[in-house]
């Protein structure tokens, strides 16, 4: 098969970038730009690749770094949403006026008449 000759103008940084990659992989900017062209057809779904993959580490990074954090120790509050932590009643008279939990990014607690 006859090859052709293609010429690409860069700046220097890229060239930098480009040689320090290949001479990585014992590979020719040549041999690494032949292997691109060729495999164009493929370009998509790898770059969809790449993009799940890192979209994948950003959110376990984030969770790593929620689980690192301290849990908040209030006392008598919970946690989740702020409002005093209460013991039911016997009977449904004593639940007339209790502070009902909702979570809220305010942290306040609504009281609800039965």
């Amino acid at each position: 098969m006859r090859k052709r000759n293609i010429t690409v103008s860069v700046t220097d940084a890229v060239y930098r970038n480009a040689r320090v990659w290949c001479a990585r992989r014992d590979a020719s900017i040549s041999e690494t730009v032949q292997y691109i062209l060729e495999n164009l057809s493929r370009l998509p779904r790898a770059l969809r690749a790449i993009h799940e993959a890192d979209e994948a580490a950003a959110a376990a990074k984030a969770a790593a770094e929620f689980a690192a954090q301290p849990a908040p120790e209030t006392a008598g509050e919970d946690p989740i949403s702020g409002c005093e932590t209460v013991e039911a009643p016997a009977s449904h008279c004593e639940m007339s006026s209790l502070p009902l939990q909702t979570p809220s990014p305010h942290r306040t607690c609504e009281t609800v008449n039965l």
